[in-house]
């Protein structure tokens, strides 16, 4: 029966081997490229399923058990040394599992289900990787509701009336929130309902889609396998898959997608034989360079590449030709599709976005140089110094980020074998020069940010894929030669060589994946559906920038700024009124805000034409009632009722939220909080030139040449701090115990309670400091330093902290929970199955 059984299923599988042989030849291209998209899906999908918390189950399990086990023996044996103490603490781990293995198998899928939990929303679906894809989100609905981005339209443009409360801001159309709906409703032919999930799979899709165009831009150079492995390169890439896992839905899809399809359509173009088919791929590359400019910013990065490289391609053939450019029908054609590519561009850059759009590709990259400038020409502090993506990287950075110096040179030589391989075919020179200047333009853009290094991906997987084709021939051609073994055993050699070489990625890429879980959460969403269920619909909430389209999505709320609005004066007054020791100073800020954003600045300004006396008038009526301040601008001719309104009206209903990733922020709100406009004011006067009046300030003119050579000798970091501190919590407090009059915390604080004294303990020494605290009191010991010490009571632990931060609000709001406040009332209090705490607070007018 057995043998028989076999024979069935051989003869069946004779009878249907060639006909799978045949399909796989008939389909071979669709067959190959498959490869990549599987790797694409494998690794991007990881969101959707949150599998890796079974891992974090797991370990938090194994921990948890491991320390018990310690803790016991340590006990029983103190003096026993560390390693025979872990050898033992593993020996009895192993032995316990081996003995509550269905146990323990439970208690993981019940930790496990309430991590996941703990990242979907009530339908079960995760929530969105990051928190500018909401901003996209609340797009996309207001499409679906009111047929265009904004809440409403002004002056026939879309309007947000939730950002920068209480002004609102319109807001720039784009494609990708078109999208996000397109994607939703061909979904929902399928049965699919939900706009978040739609949009959670877009850069899946994307990513996938822009595998295609890199497939047969590298097939025209070296072949199927080379495609395949620059393919899989731009599928795993880490720095590509750290911002494109699915539900990482921003823009950052887009800079793979467009790139790829139009310099793919300008190869083709120009390898067209029919005039027509070369007119309309240029053509239509100018289409996606249009999308393109509707989808992101940057857009011109890659026009401005193709547009050198044609430039430059375009010289060589005139020195050839000179004046028989335009009778030869290399430069002739050429000549078409360049021009047909840049007027289609122009066109559908201007239909879909504006004719001043056209020109940023000219006017971006010199304002990119200066993107990160410490200080604007209006004095208010550049909040993009502090923005981490923005961070720029060194040479060695930038090799780490693409994977390390062996891929970097394996695709730069394959750049090259591009340009050599043309030297001598002037036809296919055009191809070198434009990837040349993709490769150079993309590793500048590196440079001035972390972020940017996902552009150089693409041409970087296409190099990495045209080395590995050539390389690939070279050595079959070689050891058939050499060896004369069968060509498809040598295949199969190179083929597991290569994949040998891409396993240091493939690991990276593992990495990756496990970190790919939501930075939203239940505890998150509880706030603020807790705001929007319990609050007047115009009411504000206020917090840093950082998670403001989070706060108008759940809450449906205005906010005072977000990552939309975060480079404005807003960014000072939230750091300050989280900074300062006085309530009223705060409330005063919070008032002012509520009122008119940073308006009442911009009418005393337009009368004082002074930045300083303005921000100077603006400080002092802040403290002030509506009387007084009244009449202190009465007393400078200033513009009475309409500031008033701007600084003393009747606000609205407001809540301040303090979170706990706001302590690692603190030097970052801390700096802007703490900005002196007199030091900006004299960082703009010597460093760009500009014509600032420093009289009024009352230095003298040494002083004035001693603060000019400071400027113009030192680091834009040191300049920073030199305008304003970076004031920061240490982060982990210490726990103390008590013996008679000190105080002992294991962080290296010791406080004499009975002199009111306290010292830090470091490994240079004892730092003596000059303020610490308790829940209520103050004690200063005369030292001027740089550190305080917070000590509660209550939990017996301690807190080092910059002396700047010990009595500022959020000090008060979040680690004291206002007590010492008398308009902050708690409204909602959150804590997460991670620990993560959050505090709304309700102002009490």
């Amino acid at each position: 029966m057995k043998d028989e059984l076999i024979n069935f299923n051989s003869g069946k599988i004779k009878k249907i081997y060639p006909k799978i042989r045949k399909f796989a030849k008939n389909n071979l291209i669709i067959l190959m490229i498959l490869i990549p998209i599987m790797f694409s899906i494998f690794f991007r999908i990881e969101p959707y399923n949150l599998s890796m918390m079974d891992e974090f189950a797991e370990e938090s399990i194994e921990n948890t058990l491991k320390e018990q086990i310690r803790n016991q023996i340590h006990t029983q044996y103190p003096d026993m040394n560390s390693e025979d103490l872990e050898n033992i603490v593993d020996q009895n781990y192993q032995e316990f599992i081996s003995s509550n293995k269905q146990e323990l198998d439970n208690q993981k899928d019940k930790i496990s289900k309430k991590l996941k939990d703990y990242y979907k929303d009530d339908n079960g679906s995760s929530y969105l990787l990051a928190i500018d894809p909401y901003f996209y989100l609340k797009q996309a609905e207001n499409i679906l509701e009111n047929g265009h981005i904004g809440d409403t339209l002004v002056d026939g443009k879309p309007f947000s009336t939730q950002m920068l409360a209480p002004n609102g801001k319109h807001v720039d159309s784009s494609l990708h929130p078109y999208l996000i709906v397109l994607v939703h409703k061909f979904s929902k032919i399928f049965g699919g309902t939900s706009l978040m999930n739609s949009a959670f799979l877009l850069p899946l899709i994307l990513i996938c889609l822009s595998i295609i165009p890199c497939f047969f831009i590298i097939k025209r150079f070296v072949g199927n396998i080379g495609a395949i492995f620059g393919s899989i390169i731009l599928a795993i890439h880490p720095a590509l898959l750290a911002r494109t896992p699915a539900g990482f839905s921003d823009t950052d899809a887009y800079n793979i997608f467009f790139p790829l399809m139009v310099v793919w359509l300008i190869i083709e173009s120009f390898r067209a034989k029919d005039l027509k088919n070369k007119l309309l791929l240029s053509a239509t590359s100018g289409l996606f360079i249009g999308l393109y400019s509707f989808t992101w910013a940057g857009w011109w990065n890659t026009f401005d590449f193709i547009l050198a490289g044609l430039l430059t391609y375009f010289i060589i053939l005139l020195f050839k030709f000179r004046k028989n450019i335009y009778k030869n029908k290399l430069s002739r054609n050429f000549l078409y599709n360049s021009f047909t590519f840049i007027f289609s561009s122009s066109i559908f850059i201007t239909i879909f976005t504006n004719f001043q759009t056209l020109l940023t590709s000219i006017t971006s990259p010199i304002n990119t140089i200066f993107i990160k400038e410490i200080a604007k020409s209006s004095l208010w502090p550049n909040v993009y110094t502090t923005v981490a993506e923005l961070n720029e990287v060194a040479f060695a950075g930038i090799l780490t980020n693409l994977g390390g110096l062996i891929f970097f040179l394996m695709s730069f030589i394959g750049i090259s074998i591009i340009i050599f391989n043309s030297k001598y075919k002037l036809s296919k020179l055009k191809y070198s020069i434009i990837f040349l200047f993709w490769f150079m333009g993309t590793f500048y853009a590196s440079t001035k940010g972390i972020r940017f290094t996902l552009l150089m991906v693409p041409v970087f997987s296409i190099g990495i894929g045209i080395f590995v084709g050539k390389i690939y021939d070279y050595l079959k051609k070689l050891i058939k030669k050499q060896l004369d073994i069968d060509k498809r055993l040598i295949t199969i050699m190179l083929i597991l060589g290569l994949v040998f070489l891409l396993l240091p990625l493939i690991n990276d890429a593992n990495q990756i994946q496990k970190q790919g879980r939501p930075s939203f959460n239940d505890a998150w969403y509880n706030s603020l559906t807790n705001i929007r269920e319990n609050s007047n619909e115009d009411s504000i909430i206020t917090s840093w920038w950082d998670f403001g389209h989070w706060f108008k999505y759940y809450s449906n709320r205005a906010v005072t700024f977000d990552g939309g609005s975060q480079n404005r004066p807003q960014a000072h007054w939230v750091g300050k009124l989280l900074l300062t020791n006085n309530e009223d100073e705060s409330m005063g800020i919070l008032r002012m805000l509520n009122c008119g954003g940073n308006n009442a600045y911009d009418l005393i300004l337009q009368k004082t034409q002074s930045e300083i006396d303005s921000i100077n008038i603006l400080n002092e009526i802040l403290l002030k009632s509506k009387e007084e301040a009244k009449t202190i601008l009465e007393l400078r001719d200033l513009p009475v009722a309409d500031i008033l309104k701007k600084t003393h009206c009747s606000p609205r209903d407001n809540f301040l939220i303090t979170s706990q990733d706001m302590v690692n922020k603190a030097g970052v709100w801390g700096h802007f909080g703490a900005w002196d406009f007199e030091k900006s004011l004299m960082y703009n006067k010597f460093n760009n030139n500009l014509d600032f009046n420093l009289e009024s300030l009352g230095y003298s003119e040494q002083e004035l040449k001693e603060i000019e050579n400071l400027i113009l000798t030192s680091s834009d970091e040191d300049l920073n701090s030199w305008i304003a501190p970076y004031p920061s919590y240490s982060g982990n407090f210490g726990d103390c115990i008590n013996q008679e009059e000190f105080i002992l915390c294991n962080n290296g604080v010791v406080i004499d309670t009975l002199n009111k004294i306290s010292k830090i303990q470091t490994n240079d020494g004892i730092i003596d400091i000059g303020i610490y605290r308790d829940t209520i009191n103050f004690y200063e010991s005369g030292q001027d330093t740089e550190l305080a010490i917070a000590y509660f009571e209550e939990t017996n632990k301690s807190l080092i902290m910059a002396s700047e931060l010990i009595g500022s609000l959020f000090t008060e709001l979040y680690y004291y929970e206002s007590k010492n406040l008398k308009n902050f009332e708690l409204f909602d209090k959150q804590i997460g199955v991670d620990g993560f705490k959050i505090y709304t607070w309700k102002i009490k007018w």
